[in-house]
């Protein structure tokens, strides 16, 4: 999930070279959609800061209300503790700040998948 599309082709071409099926959307309304049909999604990965009323926080929570074992993994310009302070990022999501390099995006899903 990325409105950028430039970022979303990159990180998708990035997720495909890592072995990874990938499903993109450009806003959340979008990305809901998805998550709400019956395709096989074992993790989001989002941008934080989006534009359109629902902010990467807001879907992780809406995500997980559809389904409940998501594992999600958000993105960002800033750090952690800025999203902390001004969007009210939980310590139980994780991120990987932007620009990230493959390895490093590759390590911070291994964690979050749990393998």
């Amino acid at each position: 999930m990325e409105d950028d599309e430039e970022v979303l082709a990159v990180a998708a071409e990035n997720l495909t070279e890592l072995g990874y099926q990938v499903v993109t959307a450009g806003n959340a309304e979008q990305g809901l959609a998805v998550l709400r049909s019956t395709q096989p999604i074992d993790l989001l990965l989002s941008d934080v800061i989006m534009p359109g009323g629902m902010n990467g926080v807001q879907l992780a929570v809406e995500a997980r209300r559809t389904r409940p074992q998501l594992k999600v993994l958000l993105t960002s310009g800033y750090t952690a503790t800025a999203l902390s302070l001004e969007h009210g990022l939980p310590n139980n999501l994780d991120v990987v700040e932007k620009p990230f390099r493959r390895e490093e995006l590759a390590k911070k899903l291994r964690l979050v998948i749990g393998g």
